[in-house]
């Protein structure tokens, strides 16, 4: 039997701590760590693809529920251009300003691009835009009556732009979409409102082709400011029609016999308001489409290259277009298109505003419809007939006495400065013929002589002769 001697035992393993031992025991009661197992790993990736895929699935539904709903997102509303004609007849033609975002067919239901939301929050914050409407719509998808946004306003084939619609007028497309900045300064001058002056043809034009428009005309400047003044405030909720004013004293309001007979003498304090509404149809509400005259046309952003185009070309259509304008009443064609005329009866109290309301949906049926567009034209004046005074002795009665007006050389009247009188031939040669002054006469000599002394000549002459 072998004694074992004294001393470690090399081969045999160091005694563990408590900690190590209580931590041994803690792993060997546990198990293996669940995040350390290929498992769970597995697991959680398939039930990631599982129920992700149903979220994702969700979302979009809702997303199409939102859209549909017409609920804004961002501060940008939705608009089914398929099935909501309403909503977008409200924003193409309502007057109040509205921002639109035209997506695809692809993008319709799409997030809005971040640069259209920081638009709208950009133009909410002021408060002198902060009723502006952001829509987004698809320009491309046919609307209830067959055509698109796009070729109603003819917006061109190219998705992520915008276009800006604002008191009624034609819609304002911007496709540069820089920044939210940068945009935001071209869309607020479009939404300005106001009364405008006509001062030039321009401003007419401006006008005369609205489906409505209110025409304010007074002789005196106190009493357009008055009127300025009950209709400014107006304007700031309502946008339907346009409000021009006039200097009567300066225009013509220039309509047919029939309108002039009952149209009101202009109101001693205020002036004359006058309401002109292009009929429709048949349904006695104003027009919602003018094709002919540019307004459901969009007007697209221009380059430099495009305007220095168009202004090339205008100039050499200058003389034509004014020829063709002047021969428009000669050639009788009647457009079949008719136009109802109101005044406004009394300045005081809701009167004004009942009235330019009633303007915009389209007047009353009692107002009167002509076949004549009213028209603003310069007031024609009648030419000044201005007879000169006669010439000669006695004035025009002497002239008319003598039979016919003076000339300048009639005898007894002086001669006019720059006519000379007539002399015949003879008289010429005679004048001719005759020596200059000093030439081959001895007079001259001695009228010469007599300038330096008469006494010495005289002397000398009485020599010779003696």
């Amino acid at each position: 039997m072998a004694v074992s001697r004294g001393g470690p035992n090399k081969g045999a393993a160091a005694p563990l701590g408590k900690k190590a031992l209580k931590k041994q025991e803690n792993e060997a009661k546990n198990g293996t760590p669940l995040l350390m197992t290929k498992q769970f790993w597995y697991g959680s990736v398939a039930i990631f693809l599982i129920f992700g895929a149903g979220i994702m699935q969700f979302g979009m539904l809702m997303s199409d529920f939102i859209g549909k709903g017409g609920i804004s997102v961002g501060g940008v509303r939705y608009i089914d251009s398929a099935t909501d004609d309403a909503s977008l007849r409200e924003a193409f033609f309502g007057g109040e300003p509205h921002v639109l975002y035209c997506s695809g067919n692809k993008t319709e239901h799409g997030l809005v691009p971040q640069v259209v939301t920081d638009m709208a929050k950009m133009i909410h914050k002021d408060k002198k835009t902060a009723a502006t409407n952001f829509i987004t719509s698809n320009c491309f998808k046919p609307m209830k009556s067959g055509k698109t946004i796009a070729e109603r306003f003819n917006f061109g084939k190219n998705e992520g732009f915008i276009a800006v619609f604002a008191n009624d007028d034609p819609p304002v497309q911007l496709n540069y979409l820089q920044s939210a900045e940068y945009v935001v300064k071209q869309i607020k001058p479009q939404l300005k409102t106001g009364i405008v002056k006509i001062v030039y043809k321009k401003d007419w034009e401006k006008i005369r082709k609205k489906r409505s428009y209110l025409l304010l005309g007074a002789k005196s400047s106190v009493q357009i400011t008055k009127m300025h003044e009950v209709y400014t405030p107006e304007l700031k909720t309502y946008r339907k029609t346009r409000i021009a004013s006039v200097d009567t004293s300066f225009w013509e309001i220039n309509t047919s016999e029939e309108v002039k007979s009952v149209m009101p003498k202009e109101d001693p304090d205020y002036g004359l308001a006058m309401c002109v509404v292009k009929v429709g149809k048949g349904d006695g509400l104003p027009e919602d489409d003018e094709e002919e005259d540019g307004e459901s046309k969009g007007v697209k952003e221009k380059t430099e290259e495009e305007k220095r185009a168009e202004a090339k070309k205008a100039f050499k259509e200058k003389a034509a277009s004014a020829a063709a304008e002047s021969d428009k009443p000669a050639a009788g064609k009647k457009s079949g298109k008719k136009w109802r005329i109101g005044y406004l009866k009394d300045w005081e109290g809701d009167a004004p505003g009942e009235f330019l309301r009633a303007c915009g949906a389209g007047g009353d049926e009692s107002w009167q419809v002509t076949d004549k567009r009213p028209e603003v034209r310069v007031i024609p004046s009648k030419p000044k007939v201005v007879k000169r005074p006669g010439r000669g002795r006695g004035g025009a009665a002497a002239d008319a006495a003598v039979g016919g007006d003076d000339d300048g050389t009639r005898k007894g009247g002086k001669e006019r400065i720059g006519r000379r009188e007539e002399k015949s031939k003879e008289e010429e040669d005679d004048e001719d013929d005759e020596p200059a002054p000093g030439e081959g006469e001895e007079g001259g000599e001695e009228e010469e002589e007599n300038l330096f002394g008469e006494e010495e000549n005289s002397g000398e002459t009485a020599g010779d002769e003696v």
